[in-house]
């Protein structure tokens, strides 16, 4: 019996360490709902469609890419970031505007290694270029 609790409690000892050791650590400020505002893309376009993100505490992400839904994950590490995982239903819309600017929407995320928050603004970037910038809602 003894044995039985100290291989339990080695094990318990060992998932906390990994645990805190590689845990994605969401910060407190990016968690919830954004909806995008500027950056890379047309923004002539950009006010046609709404692109949203909306990110949890355990880095899911779900939102509307201007005529699909998506999610996907992320992953941080102190200011760097990278998005995995991303997948989207496949509609298409009669506005060929709105299909290009969801296409280059979806590259940007791919490119995307870096994010920075300032004020109520989430600002990706790929490395010092302002990819997109979100506004929390």
């Amino acid at each position: 019996m003894k044995k039985i609790i100290e291989v339990v409690l080695g094990a318990l000892l060992i998932f906390t360490a990994y645990s805190l050791l590689f845990a994605n650590n969401i910060p407190q400020e990016i968690i919830g709902e954004h909806h995008l505002i500027d950056g890379s893309l047309d923004t002539k376009i950009l006010s046609k469609g709404r692109i949203t993100l909306a990110i949890d505490k355990d880095g899911k992400l779900e939102g509307t890419s201007a005529v699909n839904h998506y999610g996907g994950s992320i992953i941080i590490k102190n200011d760097s970031i990278e998005f995995s995982d991303i997948f989207h239903t496949e509609m298409a819309s009669m506005d060929p505007e709105l299909n290009e600017l969801e296409l280059e929407y979806y590259e940007l995320l791919s490119k995307i290694n870096r994010f920075e928050m300032n004020d109520n603004h989430l600002v990706f970037l790929e490395n010092t270029d302002e990819l997109l910038i979100f506004e929390k809602d």
